[in-house]
């Protein structure tokens, strides 16, 4: 990946756009075929000051932890495709 000043390298890519993933990257030449992993989400209060500044992602179990106007989401399924 190469932004305006910099480029970027890594051995696993996780793009959370779910069922949406081919018209994001569609325009950039990537199609992808997906497998879907239905889950179930829950939603967190923050119980402090302290507060999350980016998506977390464990690409191995599927699962996702993202920020929301009320605290954090943590999704336990999502999409995931083969790079082979």
């Amino acid at each position: 990946m190469k932004a305006d000043a910099c480029s970027f390298q890594a051995l696993l890519v996780a793009v959370t756009a779910r069922q949406w993933f081919n018209d994001m990257l569609g325009p950039l030449g990537y199609q992808f075929r997906l497998n879907s992993f239905c889950g179930y989400n829950t939603h967190s209060e923050y119980c402090s000051d302290a507060r999350m500044r980016h998506t977390i992602v464990d690409v191995y179990h599927h699962n996702f932890l993202e920020l929301i106007r009320q605290g954090t989401r943590l999704y336990t399924g999502g999409e995931v495709t083969s790079m082979t």
